[in-house]
């Protein structure tokens, strides 16, 4: 797994990246963070599972 994070003058991360591969299959995150230190206000949905696999069965 590599993980890389820039900062500001201020010492503040202002994006990350995560990128790591498992057994062949690879995944890059990147996240920029804006205007920090402002509240933000996140509207949670209802959960819910949708198409998962059904759990396997025990045997």
């Amino acid at each position: 797994m590599d993980v890389d994070v820039w900062v500001d003058a201020r010492g503040r991360a202002v994006q990350t990246r995560l990128a790591f591969d498992v057994a062949g299959v690879t995944s890059v995150n990147t996240v920029t963070f804006t205007e920090s230190g402002k509240a933000v206000k996140v509207d949670v949905p209802q959960g819910e599972v949708v198409g998962a696999p059904a759990p396997p069965e025990a045997g």
